[in-house]
Order: structure tokens, then sequence, then C-alpha cells
């Protein structure tokens, strides 16, 4: 089983809980079953190219009535998985479950953490437990989506909850790790050691990291909040010893509308890395290249079809100054790779995805599809309908930090979802509803386009 973009047959994927363990890269996920009810789900591979599918665990019973986000854990030779769930009374608890192979899990029935919650507001915000232990203290935390106890009116109540152990059994409730000052519940929250910091992940509209020197804080923000912005959501990450690999997940969408649908398919994996200034940066996982292994020569010339502008060709790629050409020689799932460079400071350049060809539009007018348009001097990659009166709002928006020289592309368009990297840093994720078939294009204005080292890549020869 491919996990690119996977869903389970019978249900929606959700917030992956990942870990790497004996081996063996396991992602649990909160599953939305065709019932509208809430499980997890459960794959894993040993290459992160070939998954097998679980049986689903942790599910809704009599007692745990609603099933939330946590986390595994692998420890004193178990996989211990925290969970929340809410009671018949609809209150949540935080609880465990074990197993000895990390597939079968018996739940243990027992609330791990105090139930007056001392500094913590009682409401539904109880959950998303996350634990790992802490070499300073030489025990085992949890850090957990909560809100604070204020005595005035705070439209941002978000924290960080914390709790202590020393045997993963018995837990001592603390005050919160973290005050948020910007969120009303921080969901999904992961620490984990970074060279020589620590990381937080955490989920507030897209997914959000911050760093700190020790686990006390301060948690502080760089330059990028998050490096893949929004509709790549309640990201976590796992290490293998080698690499950090962050998994989220793209929520579902009936129309080209700001409207978001809960359960989705799995993104894209990312490696993760952090600079010595806290600075996170993201890229595509190179097992992706596994799975796009054929090459799709299009960059010659002899199938596009130019309406304008001066075109130069190189085998690879192109040059281009105010011009515009498409064409409908291109697969309909694969991934583009190229070195892109706009000159002029007002120049714009798009890129065309599902579009007509020259078959259905001789002189190579499009008026379908979208645009990628790299917006030199808003600095913005923009994702919008392309519309021939151009009054279609962005469906997309992310920052298009240029630097000097060209700039590293990975796009991949896989079924209705698109996802672009830039730099080996930031992406942009989207699904595209309206176009579901189309060509490929290129349009420059106000100044001139250059694509070095392009190729398109697809997942069959037989494209």
């Amino acid at each position: 089983m491919n996990f690119l973009h996977y869903a389970p047959a019978n249900g929606w994927f959700g917030d992956p809980m990942p870990l790497y363990a004996e081996g063996r890269y396991h992602v649990y996920y909160t599953k939305l079953l065709r019932d509208s009810r809430l499980c997890w789900g459960h794959v894993s591979s040993v290459n992160l190219t070939e998954w097998e599918e679980h049986p689903d665990l942790i599910l809704p019973d009599e007692e745990d009535i609603g099933i939330c986000t946590g986390s595994v854990l692998f420890a004193q030779g178990k996989y211990h998985a925290f969970y929340a769930a809410k009671d018949s009374n609809k209150v949540p608890h935080i609880l465990k479950a074990v197993s000895d192979d990390g597939i079968v899990f018996r739940k243990t029935r027992r609330s791990l953490l105090s139930e007056e919650r001392t500094g913590y507001r009682q409401d539904g915000t109880w959950r998303d437990p996350c634990v790992f232990w802490n070499p300073a203290e030489k025990c085992y935390w949890m850090v957990f989506c909560a809100k604070g106890v204020a005595g005035r009116p705070d439209p941002f109540p978000g924290v960080v909850g914390l709790a202590k152990s020393a045997d993963l059994e018995l837990w001592d409730l603390f005050p919160p790790l973290w005050e948020t000052g910007m969120a009303r519940s921080p969901e999904c929250p992961d620490i984990f050691p970074v060279k020589n910091r620590w990381a937080m992940l955490y989920y507030w509209h897209d997914s959000r990291i911050r760093t700190a020197d020790s686990l006390i804080g301060p948690w502080k923000r760089s330059e990028i909040l998050s490096p893949d912005h929004f509709d790549f959501m309640a990201a976590k990450q796992l290490s293998d010893g080698k690499r950090h690999l962050m998994f989220g997940w793209i929520p579902r969408k009936h129309c080209d509308c700001g409207e978001r649908i809960w359960g989705g398919h799995a993104a894209c994996p990312r490696e993760l890395t952090i600079d010595h200034s806290g600075r996170p940066a993201s890229r595509f996982f190179q097992e992706l290249d596994r799975l796009f292994p054929y090459s799709v020569p299009l960059f010659t010339g002899e199938q596009f079809v130019s309406s304008r502008g001066t075109w130069s060709w190189t085998g690879d790629g192109f040059s281009a100054w105010d011009g515009f050409a498409v064409t409908s020689v291109c697969p309909q799932d694969y991934r583009l790779r190229c070195q892109l460079n706009l000159e002029g400071s007002v120049a714009v350049g798009m890129v065309l995805l599902r579009t007509h060809g020259p078959e259905q539009f001789p002189s190579a007018e499009a008026d379908n599809g979208y645009a990628l348009l790299f917006d030199r001097p808003s600095q913005l990659l923009r994702l919008r309908e392309l519309y021939q009166w151009d009054q279609r709002p962005d469906l997309a928006v992310v920052p298009w930090r240029t630097y000097d020289g060209p700039t590293q592309v990975d796009l991949l368009l896989n079924g209705d979802i698109l996802e672009v990297n830039l730099n080996d840093s930031e992406s942009l994720v989207c699904r595209l509803m309206k176009a579901p078939t189309g060509g490929l294009g290129f349009c420059v204005q106000d100044g001139g386009m250059t694509v070095q080292n392009g190729v398109v890549w697809t997942k069959s020869e037989n494209w």
C-alpha cells in the first residue's frame, strides 16, 4: 500500500501520531469512520514506501464514548498509547492503553490525571496528551491541550498543560508549561529534542513550531512560525535517529472555497530541520523519489504552444519574456521539480495547472484551471482559479522568500491535492476541486522567467 495521500477505505484520515520503534515506522491516526464515529487507525512500514494497514484500535465503547488524539510511546519494552476520551456525561479524561507489539492494545480504564484539574479550566479542552522522557529530571513528562483559569475576560486562554510520572502509571499534575497568549486551544502538542535545544509543535490554524533552550522555556518563535502553513494540519513528528519526519493531514472540501471538512488524507511526509537560531524548515521526504520514478520529457518545447513572448527552450527548461505557453502533453498526476527565476523587480510568473491545452484552444488561450502565481512585488506565492476577469479570491497564499538567485520548486499534484515546497523550506497545500484534468502552462508578465533543471516525474511509465 502507498501512504502518499492515504485515506482508509472505510473512513477518513485525521490527526497523525507517528512513532519509530524496533526498526518500524508507525503512523497511528484519528480515524473518522463512515458512520461518523472516531477511533484510531494504524499503518506501518519498514521503508516509508510500502505500508501495511493494521486493525483499528482505541475503539469507542460504553465507557469511552468519544475518542480524541494522543500519542504512542515505546518504553520499558511495551507500546503505551495515551489518549483522551469523553465519558457518557461528555466529560473528557486522559487514559492509557498498552500493547506488546504495537498492534493490539488493551485499555487500562484508569484516568491518569487528577479530576480536580487544579489550575485548569473545567471544560472539554483536556485532551491530546503527548508523553516523552525528560532526561534532566529523569522522569516522563506529559503535555496536553488545555485552557488556563483566568479571572478576567481572555479570548486566548489556551495553555499547554503539564504532568509528570516516574513509571507511566502515577501522574502528578503541574501548572501549565506554556501560556500561549494567542490561541484558544493549542491542539496536538508535540515536544522533542533537536540538536542542543527543545522544539514544540502545536496546532492553531496551522501547524506551528517554537523552540526553547530548556523545557521550562521561554518558548520562542522564529521568523517562520509555520513552514507548511494552512491545510497541513495537526502535524507531529518522529525521529528515526537520522532525521525528524513530520506527518500531517489535509482536510476535505466540496468546492474551491474556504470550507474545510474534518478528516481527509495524509499529507506528503516532511523532513523537518531547525537551525541554530530556531528557524524551522521542511521539505518532502526523500523516499518520494521512489514513488515517482519515471521522467516525462516536456521541456524540449515541441509539446508547448505559445501565443506571445519570446521563448528559448533548453531541453530541461526555458527562458521567456512577457510570454505564455501551454501543453496538454502532461500526466494528470505528477511531480515537477525545477529552479525558477524571475527577471525584473515587478515580474510575476505563473505555473498554470489543470488548464486547457492547444487541442481545446488552438490559439493557446486558457481560461480554466488554476494559476500558481510567483508574485515578486508582493513576495507571495498565490494560488487562484484561472478566470478571465481575474476577480476570484486567492485559494491559498504563503510567503515567497525569494532571497538571491533562483527558487527551488518542488510541486506535487496527485488527484485533487496540490503541495508545493519552495527552497526545501516552506510549503503551500491546497485541494483543487473544480478542474480534475487539464494540461500545464507557464506565463510571465512584466519581465522575464527562466526555468532550469526542470523535470516532470510520474508514477507510471504509461502516462
